[in-house]
């Protein structure tokens, strides 16, 4: 008899301490992309899990997730990850960020036998989801995410973030079904700043859905169509995780909804995340709100 839980979304990825610099203020915080996208999945009913890796001392940081009732499996290392962000402007993209402290990689024996409709795979810097990692997962046969900044940021030695291309993309993109970038990244990995031309050319290596965030809003690019929808945030408080956000949202309305309604969802969501510190804790019906006076208006 197979008893092995089924999911509705796997969140895997290290759970990080953050320290974010404002303009007025200096915050610190629990972040990573698991915490971002746990939250938005499962405050609009999906049944999460997490796999993440932290220190054991630090564990108490995962009462947020048991409190709310997400289920996560924790492996534990000598440290838990670490991230200083500084917005230099009010801009959400014009940032720097360098990482005090880094956990391990994870091992395929670092997984937890269990299963989902959709597994989402979010690391923090290369290495720490292997390829090998990746091909296990696409064995699975279950849809499979990934976001793309973790297989391209590294650290230097003063913690410092650096981006570069992907030298494993082709095999790696050809793995999984959707893809998630940021115009930045799209550009390093495409070698241009068009956002239709690089979701063609990622979509090229296999991916059927490429989702891309800007400082504008969303672009979802599948099966050769296009869509878009804008932030529309009153302000910019609660930056920090819009990606995260972002894709926790698409990947939570696409399970039911087309693409198209799917990018608007999340753009909506995210323009209300990004008013608040933290996490997304609105629901459902404050998006659809959200999203009635956005048509009303246009």
């Amino acid at each position: 008899m197979n008893t092995t839980t089924v999911y509705d979304v796997i969140l895997f990825g290290q759970m990080m301490k953050d320290r974010i610099i404002l303009q007025d203020e200096t915050l610190t915080a629990t972040g990573g992309a698991v915490y971002y996208a746990g939250f938005v999945t499962h405050r609009v009913g999906l049944r999460t899990a997490v796999i993440t890796k932290l220190a054991r001392a630090d564990d108490a940081m995962l009462d947020e997730f048991r409190d709310a009732g997400i289920d996560v499996f924790p492996v534990y290392d000598a440290v838990t990850s670490s991230i200083e962000l500084t917005y230099p402007t009010s801009q959400p993209d014009k940032r720097t960020a360098r990482f005090p402290s880094i956990a391990r990689p994870f091992l395929i024996t670092d997984m937890p036998d269990i299963r989902a409709k959709t597994v989402h795979l979010c690391p923090l810097l290369q290495g720490e989801i292997s390829l090998d990692l990746l091909t296990l997962f696409r064995k699975r046969g279950e849809i499979l995410s990934i976001d793309v900044q973790g297989f391209m940021r590294g650290a230097a030695h003063d913690g410092a973030m650096m981006l570069t291309d992907w030298e494993e993309k082709a095999e790696g993109l050809r793995l999984v079904d959707i893809v998630k970038v940021d115009d930045v990244e799209a550009e390093i990995l495409t070698g241009t700043s068009d956002l239709r031309k690089a979701a063609e050319r990622l979509a090229s290596y296999g991916p059927k859905e490429i989702v891309i965030t800007y400082k504008k809003g969303v672009v979802v690019w599948v099966e050769g169509n296009v869509y878009e929808a804008p932030f529309t945030s009153k302000n910019f408080k609660g930056r920090s995780g819009r990606g995260d956000t972002t894709m926790g949202a698409y990947l939570s309305r696409r399970l039911t909804h087309p693409p198209d309604e799917a990018c608007r969802f999340a753009a909506a969501l995210v323009s209300l995340k990004m008013e608040e510190h933290g996490p997304f804790h609105k629901t459902v019906q404050d998006v659809e709100n959200s999203l009635r006076e956005s048509n009303s208006v246009m």
